[in-house]
């Protein structure tokens, strides 16, 4: 997991201040390897450097501030082991983070941040609760842009508390207090086939469900549910949500830590990710060939610019390095990276996240016709104004 926020990186994008100065770089995490990621940020870094003395400073400033970064670098950037990391350098701070996936190495020196790579992380960061739910505790957690909190709610606190008390007299046998001086009990020798007992567990559930359906709205998104296979059928009857049950993750949660449970719900939110982008994308495929929908990078950026870009799809690993004139509005694309170069589909991405424009990020290859970009447009009226 990435620590990096969607605000963050909102205001990561509207800095204009050059030169800035994202690297990139994959790390190995084990084996003889490791001891060499060290040494490629270094030589990373020494490119950032000749760029810096090349367009920016002379060659002793340039040097004086990479080195900087470097201290800073063998001093903060070790101390996790993830597959990926980014550097980016403003004038006034560093940024660091570590990223789940390898990335390709990269360095670039320009006007703007190369934010790219960060926006699949972002993406993945929906927000979602997960109610932990067994015989003895009942826990809501919260995850917001990859944060994890557990919400105090004082009936379930009051439902786990009585729950504990009782297991020590009956171990097996709980009560669970659901107000006003009435208990529900149940347990593993409360003969769960009994019909009685089914009622019991039933109701034990529904009082879970009221005690946290005011925390449950579009703002905190879906629902996912920890619990063993019987308790997990009998909440998912309770809750109208007809697709919980395929978001349960199995097992009993009670020795489970908060991050543990979020790290387990990461394959679950991984598929509703996917789903939201396939919805995404086939709302452009419904417009697709209309006059409002281009994958042309020069109509894209035009319409842009007159404020009428509704929303942008952007291919994950392409590149497209060229040189883009907002006065003539042509676009000079090469088939290799020039010094003078910046890649444009991270101008758009750029663009789009200080605009607020939607965006969304696919794999190249599910991209339509294997297009880097596609811009759906406003017709006619201007949307927003445009500063660059």
């Amino acid at each position: 997991m990435c620590d990096i926020q969607t605000k963050e990186l909102t205001e990561l994008a509207n800095q204009n201040t050059p030169p800035l100065i994202s690297v990139y770089l994959p790390v190995e995490v084990t084996g003889r390897e490791s001891k060499q990621n060290s040494i490629r940020l270094h030589k990373l870094l020494k490119q950032a450097e000749s760029a810096l003395a090349n367009w920016w400073f002379e060659q002793p400033e340039a040097e004086k501030y990479i080195n900087k970064v470097m201290s800073f670098a063998e001093k903060t950037v070790w101390k996790k082991r993830t597959q990926g990391m980014a550097i980016l350098i403003s004038g006034q701070q560093i940024y660091h983070y570590d990223l789940p996936d390898p990335v390709p190495e990269l360095v670039f020196v320009g006007e703007r941040f190369y934010i790219r790579p960060l926006l699949p992380v972002i993406q993945e960061q929906i927000p979602y609760s997960i109610l932990a739910l067994s015989q003895n505790h009942a826990r809501l957690i919260q995850v917001s842009e990859g944060q994890p909190t557990q919400l105090k709610i004082p009936e379930l606190e009051q439902m786990s508390m009585t729950a504990t008390r009782a297991k020590e007299s009956d171990p097996g046998l709980q009560r669970h207090s659901i107000g006003s001086g009435k208990e529900i009990l149940h347990g593993h020798q409360a003969e769960p086939d009994d019909p009685h007992s089914k009622i019991r567990l039933h109701e034990f559930c529904q009082h879970v469900f009221d005690a946290i359906k005011s925390k449950l709205n579009d703002k905190h998104g879906p629902l996912l549910l920890a619990a063993e296979n019987r308790m997990a059928v009998e909440f998912c009857k309770v809750v109208a949500d007809q697709d919980l049950s395929s978001r349960v993750l199995s097992g009993n949660p009670d020795q489970k830590s908060v991050e543990d449970l979020q790290h387990e719900s990461l394959s679950i939110i991984s598929r509703m990710v996917a789903g939201r982008r396939q919805k995404f994308m086939d709302d452009f495929l419904t417009r697709h060939e209309l006059p409002d929908v281009s994958s042309d990078l020069e109509v894209i950026f035009e319409e842009l610019f007159a404020g009428r870009l509704e929303s942008i799809c952007l291919a994950e690993e392409t590149q497209v390095w060229g040189l883009y004139s907002e006065s003539t509005g042509v676009i000079e694309q090469h088939s290799e990276r020039r010094d003078d170069d910046e890649e444009l589909l991270n101008r758009l991405a750029v663009y789009a996240m200080s605009h607020k424009i939607p965006w969304m990020t696919f794999p190249a290859d599910e991209m339509p016709e294997q297009s880097a970009a596609i811009g759906r447009f406003y017709k006619g009226a201007v949307t927003h104004e445009f500063h660059s």
